[in-house]
């Protein structure tokens, strides 16, 4: 009995110590994608200011389903976030994939 309580204890320790999502909007038209890599490469683009590697970069992630546009105002969930590297993962209301943004992007709320 005590080892099934501490089973269902940790369950949902570990449950409620990830959900924190919290609705926001977007500040700004921009763009996101599922992989922190992918996000980082097209950014490194814009660095760059190549604006042809840019959008075939940002093109070839719509079409693979890793990136998205946001508009600006735009509901969001924020899901998670990365302090150090300024980035915030959200999802639009109603969908369940995530992608990284830049947190300047979303309202702080």
């Amino acid at each position: 009995m005590r080892k099934k309580l501490l089973i269902v204890m940790l369950l949902l320790l570990s449950i409620s110590t990830n959900v924190f999502a919290f609705e926001t909007k977007m500040l700004q038209s921009t763009f996101g994608c599922s992989d922190e890599a992918q996000l980082d490469k097209i950014l490194g683009y814009i660095r760059d200011k190549d604006n042809e590697a840019y959008a075939n970069g940002l093109l070839a992630g719509i079409l693979a389903g890793k990136c998205t546009l946001f508009d600006s105002g735009e509901a969001v969930f924020v899901t998670d976030i990365k302090v150090f590297s300024g980035l915030k993962k959200v999802r639009k209301i109603g969908r369940t994939t995530e992608f990284w943004v830049i947190s300047e992007m979303v309202n702080k709320k």
